[in-house]
């Protein structure tokens, strides 16, 4: 059973035991304010859990294809054609969720030892001040990354072995810092959490 339809029946038994009791004041159903401001920062906090998946389905692939392309080069003295072209494009996908992933969860370079030493109000504003600086940094590399995406479309932009296009790669770098830039700006914490 999941927790929604827990909720609900727990809320049912609520007002059933409510019906009983002597009317009073009816209570204001007022929807909080930034309650939708917190479900945009969940969803969004879901879509940057999900760029772990993205980013351990490429590094998977890309360790199979390495295997595979010695295998193939030892026994059979065969090297996989555009070996270097995938891998470097797999490498492209890890790279930019991986950012993405150890960003929300607090792996990257971080203060941790300044944070510590200071009261938490004063760790908050800086953690923010952090947040801002790295929401800037990331909207500054995905608006870099969209641009080379425009200069280069339409022009035979591609690998150079089996001549796949590079820009559908760039959008993906593009992608992923804007996700990245988002959460930053939402105030998703770094661990997933959300800032209250």
């Amino acid at each position: 059973m999941s927790t929604e339809n827990m909720d609900d029946k727990e809320k049912d038994l609520k007002l059933s035991e409510n019906a009983d009791a002597p009317a009073s004041e009816p209570e204001a159903h007022v929807a909080p304010v930034d309650g939708g401001r917190k479900k945009t920062k969940r969803e969004f906090a879901k879509l940057g859990n999900a760029t772990f998946v993205i980013a351990g389905t490429a590094t998977v692939i890309m360790i199979a294809f390495v295997l595979v392309n010695i295998i193939t080069r030892r026994v059979f003295n065969y090297p996989i054609r555009g070996f270097y072209d995938i891998t470097g494009l797999l490498g492209i996908v890890f790279y930019t969720f991986a950012i993405v992933y150890a960003g929300l969860k607090g792996k990257h370079i971080s203060v941790k030892v300044v944070l510590e030493k200071l009261p938490k109000k004063a760790a908050r504003k800086v953690k923010r001040v952090n947040q801002i600086i790295l929401a800037i940094s990331s909207g500054l590399l995905c608006y870099a990354s969209v641009r080379r995406v425009v200069a280069t479309f339409g022009k035979s932009d591609v690998t150079t072995d089996l001549h796949i296009p590079l820009n559908p790669f760039r959008i993906i770098i593009a992608l992923g810092f804007f996700i990245m830039t988002i959460l930053l700006l939402l105030g998703v914490d770094f661990s997933g959490k959300e800032d209250d």
